[in-house]
């Protein structure tokens, strides 16, 4: 799920008495999101997000009001209290955010952030104000491993190929065999 499809979902859930009654399905087809305003809204929301709709039963301008979420709370929720991201070779902040996004699907971009820190394994990722989907901070503990060729051909068979100098590879072995060359 991408993080434009997280927010329709967050802002149907939000507003789905509104949306009912109009007989109205959010898509990322017939929606564009413009002005995010972080704050205290009426009902109890934290955001405010204008909009702007294609189609005919929404074109126009739109506002919708939403919760974003506490990324560290959000992964409690799930039942993950340590926040773990493998790294392969050199730990940086977008080789962190690749491994969280293989691993928990989360889809960071680094322009969501407005601070990191990397100390002694444990990453911090403090999240820009205007992040649409995302609030606070969220700790990491980087695990890193050195880029091996293990890590970067991780299958043991290569099916049919045949080296020169005699030796073939099949079906998760190597045996010596002649090469008869013409």
């Amino acid at each position: 799920m991408t993080g434009v499809e997280l927010l329709i979902g967050m802002i149907t859930e939000a507003n789905r008495a509104m949306l009912e009654e109009v007989n109205l399905v959010l898509t990322t087809k017939n929606i564009r999101f413009t002005d995010l305003y972080p704050g205290e809204w009426e009902g109890g929301f934290n955001t405010k997000v204008g909009a702007t709709g294609f189609g005919p039963r929404l074109e126009g301008t739109h506002v919708y009001y939403y919760n974003r979420l506490d990324i560290q709370q959000a992964f409690v929720d799930i039942g993950v209290d340590e926040v773990v991201a493998q790294v392969v070779g050199e730990v940086t902040p977008a080789s962190i955010l690749a491994a969280l996004a293989t691993k928990h699907n989360l889809w960071l971009r680094l322009d969501d952030l407005s601070d990191y820190t990397y100390v002694d394994g444990v990453a911090v990722f403090t999240l820009k104000p205007t992040s649409y989907v995302w609030l606070g901070t969220l700790t990491v503990t980087v695990v890193n491993e050195p880029l091996t060729l293990g890590v970067m051909f991780p299958f043991n068979v290569l099916n049919g190929l045949v080296e020169p100098g005699g030796v073939e590879m099949t079906d998760g072995g190597i045996y010596e065999e002649l090469i008869q060359q013409p």
